[in-house]
């Protein structure tokens, strides 16, 4: 089986697309792989590929009904308020100001469930910190499923969790006590016991070489690491910390090389190295990445015992085999792809410059995919920052840890340099260079991936680089140029925000950001570290980079509440725009005219019957100068496709009834003013406009309780039909020269 490891490899990788992605297209792929085989008259290897498929069929499938069975059961749980007790180790609890986040199994059902709980008092955070080993929680709160994506874009939390077996979630959490346990005297509570302990003492580290300690020594990375080192996403820089598994090599030089001095025989080394390993995947918290490189590194010293050889590719196959059995959903996780991906480049034999040039080319049809950009700069960096990281940073990193409480001066100097590869890194980042490209076709992300393997083996291959240049230049000019145009209501949460999209010249138009009403804290111990994301960075901005848009026209601020300004400033740092449009008054208010002196807009004030130059929409109120207040609203009118659409804001009745009603009706969509409350959408109003589709853009559960029954009951006198954000999640109207339809992402 030299060399042939890679067919049933391959073939798990194909059932894996299958069965985690629903992708049953990438079948094809499978029966052209099992045709290859035959082909090779390679009975032996096509009868170890069939019976691969089927095993990890069987496993996947069973994996992914579990999931389902889990979250259903979960579903039904969801309006009871329970007490759980759940035992956890102290080192697998990560607290942040009053927030607990931690992941445990249910008494009796043995089901894993992430808990994110507020900690009510100081006491109780101090008990935490002072805890040690194993500790019994109890947790008041509803069981529910993780929330799933409601928007094109969005990161899919439930996915996510899913793929690691954690199907269930706390609601509305919060702490009510604490036990102590006496500690279990075995292995796996040393470990844990042993992990606290280090954590505890980086913990003490300057923070510069604690972030880089932390994640190069222990491959653990603390919720606000990426947020402070924004660059090393940026610069694709990301597989030194957290996926690549340099930590595992690194740990078996080191050992190697110690005992290789006191003359230790390499099989007793190789045995020692098979009980450190699966050690140190405990102690480094159970990262699911690590795991391709604890089974190389074992596979490696398996070899050393039994005296045999096996090929990179071979070993590489076996890993991943052996890796899909131990956690099924490792091909699903971004960072088990990466992993792979970025492994099988090194078992090619390529020059320093090759591999770092392919290093980038091998990921960036997966990293287009799932995080729609990448930058120009990233070759370069890694080229520079490979070897430095190898031969200086990670060398001095263990010197300034070890050197700590000895000599502190040297780990402050150590410290010190960090922090200055750490700007450097992220000022890098900042240059121009970086490329919003769009969510790149999944079938043109295969066929890019492909040609990138086939250019590993035959570097040369002008045709090759060719293929490879058409197949990027064809998913950017579809993404780039579309041929339809979009009416999007964003699931923003409970707020506005409604993206225009026009066909071929792809102008986009943004009326409204989303935002929420900061809440202090009242206690410094409250304070969290970690800053929550923006609505518009989990739900707005991963949309308009899904879509490639890297430059908006002009966006609308209807008027200043914060559930529909309160994120203008996100948008602003994110994209290029050109116009901010606000209701007559508003452009007076220092705070736009700070953003739009700061970001470089050109801030204007619009009022009803006011021409604007490139706008698609007719304004048809303010009709006076105003301050921003739901009454002062901007309610536009514009029509795409087939279809009128009349945008609201958050008008009152009043003034509803003073629009010219006459001259607009009827109109065929109604975005409702303020989230369908009952001070908007009066009978009477809806009466005369007549309008066929009605939107309702609202928070679930919000605590204004929008939409009214009342606005409801109007709606259905009036037989209006309606789509709710809260209940429809992201809702979108796609047009083009030749048809036109309504979409939505359901949501529960």
């Amino acid at each position: 089986m030299t060399q042939r490891w890679i067919f049933p490899a391959l073939a798990t990788i194909t059932i894996s697309a299958a069965v985690l992605e629903n992708n049953w297209w990438v079948i094809v792929f499978l029966f052209a792989l099992l045709v290859r085989i035959y082909l090779l008259k390679e009975s032996k290897v096509l009868i170890i590929t069939l019976v691969t498929c089927g095993f990890f069929y069987g496993l996947l499938n069973n994996f992914v009904q579990q999931n389902n069975l889990l979250q259903q059961q979960a579903q039904q749980q969801t309006k009871q308020i329970v007490d759980i007790k759940v035992t956890v180790w102290v080192d697998q609890i990560d607290i942040d100001g009053n927030v607990l986040k931690t992941t445990a199994l249910l008494p009796h059902t043995k089901t894993k469930i992430l808990i994110n709980a507020i900690i009510p008092d100081e006491m109780l955070k101090q008990r935490l910190g002072q805890a040690t080993g194993q500790i019994t929680l109890t947790v008041r709160g509803s069981i529910k499923p993780i929330d799933q994506a409601t928007n094109s874009g969005q990161f899919d939390s439930r996915r996510f969790y899913a793929l690691q077996q954690i199907n269930a979630t706390l609601n509305a959490a919060q702490l009510v006590a604490i036990q102590i346990n006496k500690n279990p005297e075995n292995i796996i509570s040393w470990i844990h016991q042993a992990r606290q302990k280090v954590l505890d003492y980086f913990d003490k580290l300057p923070k510069s070489l604690r972030y880089y300690g932390e994640t190069l020594l222990l491959g653990y990375i603390r919720p606000d690491f990426y947020q402070d080192n924004q660059g090393i996403r940026e610069l694709g820089l990301l597989h030194l910390f957290s996926i690549s598994g340099f930590q595992v090599t690194m740990l078996i030089s080191m050992i190697t090389w110690l005992l290789g001095k006191i003359r230790l025989p390499s099989e007793i080394t190789a045995i020692l190295m098979l009980i450190i390993l699966p050690m140190y995947y405990l102690f480094s918290g159970s990262i699911p990445s690590l795991i391709r490189a604890i089974i190389i590194g074992m596979l490696a010293q398996l070899l050393i015992i039994m005296k045999k050889n096996l090929t990179p590719l071979d070993g590489w196959s076996i890993s991943l085999l052996i890796g899909v059995w131990l956690e099924p959903g490792i091909l699903g996780m971004l960072g088990g792809q990466l992993s792979y991906l970025l492994a099988l480049v090194f078992v090619q034999g390529l020059k320093f410059w090759q591999e770092i040039l392919m290093m980038n080319l091998i990921t960036l049809p997966l990293l287009l995919h799932t995080t729609y950009q990448t930058h120009l700069l990233a070759f370069l960096a890694n080229f520079v920052f490979i070897p430095l990281f190898t031969h200086l940073i990670v060398p001095l990193t263990t010197i300034g840890v070890l050197a700590f409480p000895i000599v502190p001066s040297l780990a402050i100097g150590v410290d010190y340099l960090i922090t200055l590869l750490a700007n450097i890194i992220m000022w890098l980042s900042k240059l121009p260079g970086n490329i919003i490209f769009g969510q790149f076709n999944s079938i043109l992300a295969i066929l890019a991936t492909g040609m990138t393997l086939y250019l590993m083996q035959n570097f040369k291959s002008r045709r090759g680089w060719m293929v490879l240049l058409t197949v990027y230049a064809i998913g950017f000019i579809s993404i780039k140029i579309p041929f339809h145009g979009t009416v999007t209501f964003v699931d923003i949460g409970q707020g506005d925000s409604i993206v225009i999209q026009t066909p071929i010249n792809h102008q986009v138009t943004l009326i409204d950001t989303g935002g929420r009403l900061a809440i202090p804290t009242e206690h410094n111990w409250q304070r969290r570290i970690k800053q929550a994301k923006s609505n518009a960075e989990m739900f707005l901005v991963p949309y308009l980079m899904q879509q490639g848009i890297a430059d908006i026209k002009q966006i609308i601020l209807t008027h200043a509440d914060a559930d529909h300004a309160g994120d203008i400033e996100i948008l602003l740092k994110a994209f290029k725009v050109h116009w901010l449009y606000v209701g007559q008054g508003m452009e007076k208010m220092p705070k736009y005219q700070y953003l739009a002196l700061k970001y470089h807009v050109k801030l204007v004030g619009i009022h009803a019957g006011q021409k604007v130059v490139d706008l698609p929409l007719q304004v048809l109120w303010p009709v006076k100068n105003g301050q921003g207040k739901n009454e002062d609203s901007v309610v536009t009118l514009g029509k795409f496709g087939r279809l009128s659409f009349l945008f609201m804001g958050d008008l009152d009745r009043a003034n509803e009834l003073r629009l010219p009603l006459q001259q607009i009706k009827p109109v065929d969509v109604i975005k409702l003013g303020h989230h369908g409350s009952k001070t908007s959408s009066s009978q009477d109003f809806l009466e005369t406009l007549k309008p066929k589709v009605a939107i309702i853009s609202a928070g679930r559960n919000n605590r204004y309780h929008h939409p009214h029954e009342e606005t409801l009951m109007n709606l259905a006198q009036n037989k209006i039909p309606y789509f709710s954000t809260a209940r429809d999640g992201m809702i979108k109207y796609e047009w083009s020269q030749f048809s036109d339809n309504w979409s939505k992402m359901k949501s529960e």
